[in-house]
């Protein structure tokens, strides 16, 4: 993942295209890329009984500007889980595919995005250890953690919660309350 956040940008933005030596990029501020992504994807996530979240979550975006202005820029994967890592055996590099919700903004965003997906969804024995992992395997490519992490982690959470509503018993997609902290 590290290696992936090396490939900075200039500006955030949506990727519309391009090769792998020139993307195409609809450039904008990084919470409006955000904001987008959010608009995008409440069809396909958000039944019309659940408008409200997305709505809010834009909303609370909006309000922290000042945290999503200044960050570094750089390809982010957006879908970053072990189903989308291929190993190559023989000197365990890892390839990533299915690359449709890539983006060009805050590695912080790649980064929780793991976190919230692999590390924090049960049935995961002691997250915290594979956390601590995770963050200095990072720290380890990168030499450090992307600047400001820590303070997006919140905006971060609850942008990522829209794109993994739960299940409820009877299997309908059901969000929880993001905002509960």
């Amino acid at each position: 993942m590290a290696n992936l956040h090396a490939v900075r940008f200039e500006e955030s933005g949506r990727i519309l295209g391009g090769t792998a030596d020139n993307l195409t990029l609809e450039e904008d501020p990084w919470v409006t890329v955000l904001c987008t992504t959010i608009e995008e994807r409440v069809q396909t996530v958000f039944s019309d009984r659940f408008t409200e979240f997305p709505n809010r979550v834009q909303q609370v975006l909006k309000e922290h500007r000042e945290v999503l202005t200044d960050v570094p820029v750089s390809l982010l994967h957006g879908d970053p889980n072990r189903k989308n890592c291929l190993v190559q055996s023989k000197d365990s590099t890892v390839g990533l595919v299915d690359w449709e919700e890539s983006l060009v903004g805050d590695p912080s965003f790649d980064l929780y995005r793991v976190e919230a997906t692999q590390i924090e969804q049960p049935p995961i024995h002691d997250p915290d250890r594979l956390r601590r992992a995770l963050r200095a395997g990072y720290r380890n490519q990168a030499d450090s953690l992307p600047d400001g992490y820590e303070k997006r982690i919140p905006l971060y959470r609850i942008v990522t919660f829209l794109n993994r509503p739960r299940r409820s018993n009877s299997g309908h997609r059901k969000p929880t309350n993001p905002f509960r902290n």
